[in-house]
């Protein structure tokens, strides 16, 4: 915090200190800013990436069900390999087709996941904070199945597939509730695509 002399104007208080101490070193300030600026450099696509806090990160991660059953150890490391990314409402997130492998959890907002058939285009389910998508990518290479649209605006936490993958391998119980969720919405696509 920069501090001033009274009635002197804060940019000759500046120089003025500086040069009352030709040995200031700027290199702790320096690493501090450029440390700010990363926080908020753009994401892969469109994202913004958040900053985010490790202690707010594991309360919100103990109170997903996916991962009720992770130590707490554990889930310091989910939060240390995942990015917090926004997206405005509107934007697509996933686009139907693509070959991103990207696991995403939803903090706050609404997203529906869509799929484009000969009569347009289907809405096949909408979900909100807690729910996740993309988990398809974590079992496959293969192109996104469908895509997702942030219907309002959106903040969720992204994990790379390979990350992913590595933590799924020590903790297999979280790996064991996706496949039951993964079976459920395989389920709700057939019936809803059964309607068109």
């Amino acid at each position: 915090m920069r501090t001033t002399d009274a009635n002197v104007p804060a940019h000759q208080a500046t120089v003025g200190s500086c040069a009352r101490k030709p040995h200031l070193n700027l290199l702790p300030i320096v690493y501090t800013v450029a440390k700010m600026l990363v926080g908020y450099v753009m994401a892969s696509g469109s994202a913004q990436a958040v900053s985010k806090q490790p202690n707010d990160s594991i309360s919100f991660f103990i109170s997903v069900g996916l991962f009720q059953d992770v130590p707490p150890r554990n889930l310091l490391q989910l939060v240390q390999i995942s990015e917090m990314v926004s997206f405005p409402a509107g934007e697509v997130i996933i686009t139907e087709g693509d070959t991103t492998n990207d696991f995403l959890l939803v903090r706050e907002g609404t997203v529906e996941v869509f799929v484009q058939r000969a009569g347009g285009e289907v809405v096949i389910t909408r979900l909100g904070p807690k729910a996740y998508f993309g988990e398809m990518a974590v079992f496959d290479n293969y192109p996104r199945s469908a895509g997702v649209r942030a219907v309002t605006d959106v903040v969720a936490y992204k994990i790379t597939r390979e990350n992913l993958s590595n933590f799924l391998h020590f903790n297999p119980a979280v790996l064991f509730q996706m496949c039951t969720v993964f079976t459920h919405r395989l389920r709700n696509t057939n019936s809803a695509l059964a309607k068109h």
